[in-house]
């Protein structure tokens, strides 16, 4: 059997997982997709098959190990089967297979989306006693066309039983892809702060605007978990407020881009693109964006667009980011969609203090003496600390990894 994990199913049967695997099922009915979700207090397991999204749910109390959680979904799968006539699939083609299992990491967004939509409702039926073959029930109805071949919407305990179960799993292509892609080069500045701290870098322009986030905390050397926001201005939303301030007595014989950012914000024109704030709180009439639903691509359609990135409002890290150009690129992939290419020294330290604290800092460390290096030292738990250290191979080494942690902590996927 090949199961597949989310990050909170792993966690609570202790197991490591594969990032990659190179293990085929020996057909569809042995691939499976596994998560956990907890209804007043207590955890059960959702198990949809890879294929047909066909399975069954059940309480994760004292399923603490791989093995306990094979034993118990092998149990229910198989009495689920049996209710439902489907005895012969299991002894045809999952029994002998379930003393050989895998476990990897869970890949396919369908899936996983399907399953989401499914832990909303379940919750429901179980708040209200609902039946073991019930809940199965209706994980087993809930309608797909994730892997239909005809792309029509089709019952996944129809597929279960279908001729396209018997095939062997084919693997989730885990190798870069070289096809040429569009990409937009980026230069990005830490403002009011010398030495200079900046990166120049590419990335796909169907990325979307929180994978350019994560990219740029993650290339500064930012440990998040602070609010972000993206500030433009000139993009398409404020072009019909750029034409009218261009008509204002005001700014005659004025270059309006020559304008602060703040001043073109005053009235309306900017756009604030960040992940939506779960108090529902609004910025004047400013029109904010969410950034997980629109691409970088569309924002910085116009040469002429200017940006601010601010990271944590209490330090208020404030970046300057321009795009240069667009470039046609190959080695970017939507697994790794970004590459730094240059770049000066370190990068920021989260909570010290913002722009001044990070030079008292690196005042403190050049000193290497005294109750400000002590103290200093003794919460970064290091005893140096070279500012000017800037190293392009482990920056991109660690992107894809960062990329993938940020959007977990701050999307709070599960996956």
């Amino acid at each position: 059997m090949l199961i597949l994990l989310s990050k909170k199913a792993s966690e609570q049967i202790k197991l490591p997982l594969l990032e990659k695997h190179n293990v085929s099922a020996e057909n569809r009915y042995c691939e499976w997709c596994t998560d956990i979700f907890t209804v007043d207090r207590r955890k059960y397991f959702l198990i949809c098959n890879a294929y047909s999204l066909y399975g069954v749910c059940f309480s994760a109390k004292g399923i603490t190990s791989a093995q306990k959680f094979m034993d118990t979904f092998t149990t229910e799968l198989k009495e689920y089967l049996v209710q439902k006539g489907l005895s012969k699939i299991f002894l045809l083609y999952m029994s002998e297979n379930t003393t050989k299992n895998y476990f990897c990491r869970a890949y396919d967004t369908h899936v996983r989306a399907a399953m989401n939509s499914l832990k909303q409702r379940l919750p429901y039926i179980i708040r209200n006693n609902g039946s073991s073959e019930r809940i199965n029930d209706i994980i087993s109805k809930n309608i797909t066309s994730t892997f239909s071949d005809t792309g029509d919407y089709q019952e996944p305990d129809t597929l279960f039983v279908s001729d396209m179960m018997k095939k062997t799993v084919t693997l989730p292509d885990t190798q870069e892809q070289k096809d040429t892609v569009s990409a937009i080069q980026f230069y990005i500045e830490l403002n009011d702060f010398s030495p200079k701290l900046w990166r120049r870098f590419i990335i796909r322009q169907d990325a979307k605007m929180t994978t350019l986030a994560y990219a740029i905390l993650s290339m500064t050397r930012a440990s998040g978990g602070h609010l972000f926001r993206f500030e433009t201005t000139q993009t398409e939303f404020h072009r019909e407020y750029i034409r009218k301030a261009a008509e204002s007595p005001f700014f005659k014989n004025t270059d309006l881009l020559d304008l602060p950012i703040d001043m073109l914000e005053a009235a309306s024109p900017a756009t604030y693109i960040e992940l939506p704030d779960p108090e529902d709180d609004t910025y004047n009439s400013i029109k904010t964006l969410d950034a997980r639903k629109v691409r970088t691509g569309r924002i910085f359609m116009d040469s002429t667009t200017r940006c601010l990135f601010t990271y944590d409002f209490g330090d208020n890290w404030e970046f300057s980011l321009k795009a240069e150009k667009t470039v046609s690129t190959v080695g970017l992939t939507t697994v790794n969609p970004v590459k730094v290419i240059d770049g000066e020294n370190y990068g920021i330290v989260d909570d010290c203090g913002g722009t001044d604290g990070l030079q008292n800092l690196i005042a403190a460390f050049k000193k290497g003496s005294g109750s400000q290096y002590k103290e200093l030292s003794e919460w970064m738990g290091i005893n140096n600390f070279d500012f000017t250290a800037f190293n392009l191979t482990e920056i991109n080494r660690n992107l894809r990894s960062d990329i993938r942690m940020h959007k977990s902590n701050y999307e709070d996927e599960q996956w």
